[in-house]
């Protein structure tokens, strides 16, 4: 096992730079979840890391040892792709101890390892069949045991769910979490699913154009985004944002008041220098679990309703204001609730974030 190191790291493709100078320490046995949305370099990150992509500027550190001049096979990684990339022609056991056939390790060795990989990964029922005979959940299995039986101190993956249906999706992301507490091996996750990155990480770097938003434990991104960026991306659904204006401000809190609800104080999250004059435009956060239904009238702003969304445990209702705002609220239980039906609807300022014109948290 190891941890992992990465200083100032830059890449360029030519002209246009698409990491922009990331540094991050990975402790050793940490789960870490690289999420974004599509673009923001973290398949690109994963590469350097694995030393399929050169980084131009910056250093990588695997176990105490800088690796940027070690060839991929020599750098104690394993890389589980998005596509299983598994020979069609080979059995499961013979597709997992290829690279160890490749590296010329003992025939007994190789045996030892691929069946102590195939029984962690509940494969050993099928060693004997060829990839075709296989479902997708289990051909990714097979994919990860290939990266198993080489025994590595990193663990790379590369979004390898995306291929599977929803139920195979949730069913292999129990088993790697129980993977990854048997092993205790340091695994770096990459994905654009944030319900992957909230369900398996120890810690999530958030990335977006090449940079990092913020690095954090699940939850506490969940309730404390840096910005507007990480508090629309983490959270199915997502964080709604109404525009609000300053009333008047102190040190700790702040009166706002928007075109679908009057005046109301909130607490800053943290002590700002930010300009909070009265008229200064900002954007509130709410979770749709934060917003809750009450009778039309009385002070409540109002939703039409668009769609309801009945899940059983739980209802998501969509709408806009009259203001044009577009809300979504997550009610529990079934609800009775049908398009154009008009309910009120109110927020506890508790769990409010406000956010100023460049973003950023205040």
């Amino acid at each position: 096992m190891a941890g992992l190191k990465l200083q100032h790291i830059v890449k360029r493709f030519g002209q246009i730079e698409v990491i922009h100078g990331i540094s991050l320490q990975i402790e050793d046995g940490e789960f870490v979840v690289f999420v974004g949305p599509s673009g923001c370099g973290k398949s690109t990150m994963l590469r350097i890391i694995a030393g399929l992509e050169e980084a131009t500027e910056g250093e990588v550190w695997i176990g105490g040892r800088q690796v940027n001049d070690v060839d991929p096979a020599n750098r104690g990684v394993a890389m589980v792709f998005q596509t299983y990339a598994l020979y069609p022609h080979m059995s499961v056991e013979e597709n997992m101890g290829f690279g160890l056939r490749m590296a010329k390790r003992p025939r007994h060795e190789i045996k030892e390892r691929v069946a102590r990989a195939a029984e962690i990964l509940q494969l050993t029922p099928y060693l004997k069949r060829r990839p075709k005979e296989l479902s997708g959940g289990q051909r990714q299995r097979v994919a990860i045991g290939r990266a198993i039986v080489r025994e590595p101190e990193v663990f790379l993956f590369d979004e390898p769910l995306s291929n599977l249906d929803a139920e195979l999706r949730v069913q292999m992301r129990i088993e790697l979490s129980k993977l990854h507490s048997e092993l205790q091996t340091t695994m770096i996750y990459v994905t654009h699913d944030q319900v992957e990155a909230m369900t398996l990480a120890d810690t999530i770097v958030v990335l977006n154009e090449g940079r990092i938003e913020q690095i954090g434990v699940p939850l506490d991104l969940y309730q404390h985004p840096a910005n507007l960026f990480v508090a629309g991306f983490i959270g199915a659904p997502r964080m709604n944002f109404l525009k609000v204006r300053a009333e008047h401000s102190t040190e700790k809190s702040v009166v706002i008041a928007g075109p679908d609800f009057p005046s109301r104080p909130l607490s800053l999250k943290k002590t700002t220098s930010v300009d909070l004059a009265p008229g200064a435009e900002l954007t509130l956060g709410l979770r749709p679990e934060h917003i809750k239904v009450c009778e039309p009238g009385s002070g409540a702003s109002m939703l039409l309703i668009e769609v309801v969304e009945n899940l059983g445990d739980l209802t998501l209702v969509h709408g806009t204001t009259p203001a044009g705002n577009r809300i979504t609220l997550n009610v529990k239980g079934f609800q009775n609730y049908r398009h154009a039906d008009a309910v009120g609807f109110g927020f506890d300022a508790n769990h409010a974030h406000l956010f100023d014109s460049a973003g950023s948290v205040v």
